[in-house]
């Protein structure tokens, strides 16, 4: 008796299985590589799982660490700059923030203490330690508005941003590169050059855009004079070390939440710096990387914070550990409130999808959690690579992410 009824359970449980794959399979592409994960949180069991330790390239999906780690070294506000007031001078240490004259992200705090001043001094004593690219970004990307330079002072997000006013009039910033700016009646081949600060944009064009500069081939000084309306010195030379104090910028949680929702790969970028800096007092992430994947338990690939990377190699159940040790570390409505959401309509139902996307050419992942129509808490990946027509990859997706709600 003891036989059958063994035997049974062991029969249900592979039926269980195999009816699991062959919906699952309904639901991708299986002439791509795929691999998912399903938590049940409200049960503490996995429910599904297929490729789940294999190595997929992450996409954005990788912004889910970046976020995690910068909520545990900055849990309250990012610290914008280091700085002494001397006289009217204003000496600067950067932390590499990327508020600084950001369009949409600048500090005024920053203001107030620079308006008590006439002088502005900013000490770069580390500015040969970040290369502007991470490891196994696209050389030919680098005039696109997701490739825009690292470095530890950045300027308004280290890129040129225009708005087209009419056909022959452009507003741009900073200001200060508007003699870099040249219209042409047809659309340029590239919109900056490749080793030299100059812009092309079309008589044509009607939307505002945004390009990487190249940041070595500014004149800092002149620069942020012209943002601040200061004079502005730049010192690299080591120096008898002042008493500084950490000048508050913005909060963690708008930065985590903004750099989310824009999947912003130079904020994310330089939220790794920041917290290698804050841990030790250094630019290299190549420490930090190392220390967390121990504690995180990643065993694949991580080169760089934004995922942009393509050597980047990580797995769809240690991104979905990820994401849950955010939760465990913070809260559901803490999650919900900086991850981006996806609203489906399934069975004349409104569903809230919370969690993070990561494409690129032949890439589209998923990394997120539902409450499902069995009132579960579910987290879960979906990991699509190696496409040859991506197109198709999003509205997968949405069949994986309904099969998710109504099944788990």
């Amino acid at each position: 008796m003891l036989k059958k009824l063994t035997f049974f359970l062991f029969s249900s449980l592979l039926f269980s299985c195999v009816s699991l794959k062959k919906e699952y399979l309904k639901t991708v592409d299986t002439q791509n590589h795929t691999g998912a994960l399903i938590f049940n949180q409200s049960k503490s069991k996995i429910e599904f799982e297929h490729n789940a330790e294999a190595f997929f390239i992450p996409a954005s999906t990788l912004k889910l660490v970046t976020a995690l780690i910068t909520k545990q070294v900055h849990p309250d506000h990012i610290p914008l700059a280091l700085y002494n007031a001397q006289g009217d001078s204003l000496h600067l240490k950067p932390t590499g923030d990327p508020t600084l004259w950001h369009p949409k992200l600048h500090q005024e705090q920053f203001d107030s203490i620079l308006n008590t001043h006439k002088h502005l001094i900013i000490h770069l004593n580390d500015n040969k330690t970040v290369s502007p690219y991470a490891p196994g970004w696209s050389w030919d990307d680098y005039d696109r508005y997701y490739s825009a330079e690292l470095s530890i002072m950045p300027i308004a997000g280290n890129q040129v941003y225009i708005n087209p006013l009419d056909t022959l009039n452009f507003w741009v910033y900073p200001n200060y590169f508007e003699d870099n700016v040249r219209v042409e009646a047809k659309a340029p081949k590239f919109r900056r050059a490749k080793t030299k600060n100059e812009f092309a944009i079309a008589a044509s064009q009607k939307d505002s855009i945004s390009i990487p500069l190249i940041y070595d081939e500014i004149d800092l000084s002149a620069l942020i004079s012209s943002l601040s309306g200061k004079d502005v010195q730049i010192r690299t030379e080591n120096e008898i070390e002042k008493t500084w104090k950490a000048l508050q910028g913005i909060k963690s949680d708008s930065l985590i939440k903004y750099m989310l929702e824009k999947s912003d790969n130079f904020l994310a970028e330089q939220m790794l710096l920041l917290s290698t800096k804050h841990l030790y007092n250094s630019f290299e992430i190549d420490s930090l990387i190392q220390n967390q994947k121990k504690e995180l338990g990643i065993k694949g690939r991580w080169v760089d914070g934004s995922g942009l990377s393509r050597y980047n190699l990580i797995s769809p159940k240690e991104l979905t550990q990820v994401l849950m040790q955010f939760k465990k570390e913070n809260s559901l409505a803490y999650i919900q409130k900086v991850l981006p959401k996806q609203i489906l309509n399934i069975d004349n139902t409104t569903v809230h999808f919370y969690g993070k996307t990561g494409s690129m050419s032949g890439v589209y992942n998923y990394v997120g959690m539902v409450k499902t129509k069995k009132k579960n808490e579910v987290y879960f990946a979906l990991f699509q690579n190696n496409a040859l027509d991506g197109r198709a990859l999003r509205s997968r997706l949405t069949a994986y992410l309904k099969w998710v709600y109504l099944h788990f």
